[in-house]
């Protein structure tokens, strides 16, 4: 056990870099992106402090900061490449209707209405394909500890909604649909790089698992 605590190495994990980014600015960037997750991500992905599969503990640079660390080694991470393409929309037309509460008469009876709405649906197929760069450093003499790439590729299909008439006609996932997803754009450049990044991290700790466990 001492043996093995006297290995350890405190690895810091930087900002995952992104080498596109007038490519990015044109996305919808999506309420939820935060460039520090995937940072935080990849350190979680990695095992973090835990020092359980090989002896290294990683932390971001934050933690580094604030615990006064002085880390052994630096991973440096960048997606040097990232591309999407989508499918031209195919549409759906379709007419829904719903029974809803009007009122009372005047006995206290609930009257009801027919509402009707139009819904048009439209599907598009997304696909995205990345590559992602690292370099692992040693902190005290800047000397190289590995080197590598990894690519690989994600699709899904999305769907939007439009309609006319009467909106209380509509489903809460259809309302739901209107809100959040709009084909003017892009894709989601949330979705697109946490896709990416749930495929792609994985295959990152596999590459480093050969320096780390030797």
């Amino acid at each position: 056990q001492e043996a093995w605590e006297n290995s350890i190495v405190n690895v810091v994990v930087l900002p995952v870099q992104e080498n596109y980014p007038t490519f990015f600015r044109e996305w919808d960037p999506g309420l939820r992106y935060r460039a520090e997750y995937f940072q935080e991500q990849l350190v979680r992905e990695l095992g973090g402090k835990s020092a359980t599969h090989y002896p290294a503990r990683f932390f971001t640079d934050i933690e580094v900061s604030n615990e006064y660390n002085r880390p052994d080694w630096e991973l440096s991470v960048k997606w040097d490449y990232v591309n999407t393409s989508t499918t031209t929309p195919s549409r759906e037309k379709r007419e829904v209707s719903k029974n809803i509460v009007a009122g009372r008469d005047s006995t206290g009876k609930q009257v009801y209405i027919l509402v009707k709405a139009t819904i048009i649906t439209s599907t598009r197929s997304v696909s995205a394909r990345g590559r992602l760069a690292y370099t692992l450093t040693g902190t005290y003499d800047r000397k190289l500890i590995d080197i590598g790439s990894s690519s690989d590729e994600v699709s899904w299909v999305e769907n939007s909604i439009t309609y006319s008439g009467d909106k209380r006609a509509l489903s809460d996932e259809e309302l739901k649909l209107i809100k959040v997803r709009s084909f003017d754009r892009g894709p989601s450049k949330t979705e697109v790089m946490d896709a990416l990044a749930r495929k792609m991290f994985p295959e990152l700790r596999r590459k480093l698992d050969r320096v780390l466990s030797t």
